[in-house]
């Protein structure tokens, strides 16, 4: 399994979750966003119900070079990067 086929089945759970929840405040789920402002894409990213952006993620898998710990500052950064392009707080 590779990192983009692990995070379309996460994207997929979220979104029956919240589709069977609708107490929830988040409204959708899917992988490979993008901002408009960047080439860059956003791994997954979670909208609220009124369609807003609250929270963005990157995914590395444990086998993968900057998959070993959760700590890789290089994979940090970039996470951070996204989300603020995102307008994510």
């Amino acid at each position: 399994m590779n990192e983009w086929q692990f995070t379309s089945d996460v994207a997929k759970w979220i979104y029956l979750l919240l589709e069977r929840n609708k107490d929830l405040p988040f409204g959708d789920a899917y992988c490979e966003g993008q901002s408009a402002n960047s080439p860059k894409r956003r791994d997954l990213t979670i909208k609220d119900r009124n369609g807003v952006v609250v929270l963005t993620g990157e995914v590395k898998l444990p086998g993968q070079k900057d998959g070993a710990t959760p700590y890789n500052a290089k994979s940090v950064e970039d996470a951070r990067a996204k989300a603020r392009r995102a307008g994510v707080e």
